[in-house]
């Protein structure tokens, strides 16, 4: 770690706080770089401890980007479709898409992967049915 690893900086409010930026590799499936970047510590042994955190977690493979823990549910229909597509009939696959764009992504599709639950599911089937109730298709 050198010395201009982690840098003093002073808030609007006048206050001494600490940072620091981190290279962490490239993104292997976007091919961009990983820059992890964390601020806001009181004082020189918390943002250093964190630094340390972060270059162990690094070298320990544990750092995981954020983009690819916080996936909605529209990002990983994006990712599948296109694997989805060489398993079934054309026909099929545009049968399957056509109901995810028009019932389950105005429900689900901004809703990240990790906060998706049985309730959040059952809550959007409920809709689904309300829906389906009032077209008179039941």
């Amino acid at each position: 770690m050198n010395k201009k690893d982690i840098i003093k900086y002073q808030t609007a409010s006048g206050k001494d706080r600490y940072k620091f930026i981190v290279y962490a590799g490239k993104d292997e499936t976007t091919g961009k770089s990983i820059i992890i970047r964390k601020q806001g510590f009181k004082t020189l042994k918390e943002a250093k401890q964190a630094y340390l955190d972060v270059q162990q977690a690094i070298l320990n493979g544990d750092y995981l980007p954020i983009n690819q823990k916080r996936l909605t549910f529209k990002g990983l229909l994006e990712l599948y479709l296109p694997l989805y597509a060489q398993t079934v009939k054309e026909t099929s696959f545009y049968q399957f898409k056509r109901c995810m764009e028009s019932k389950v992504l105005p429900v689900l599709g901004d809703v990240y992967l990790d906060k998706i639950t049985p309730q959040l599911c059952q809550k959007a089937v409920n809709q689904w049915a309300r829906e389906r109730h009032k077209s008179g298709t039941v």
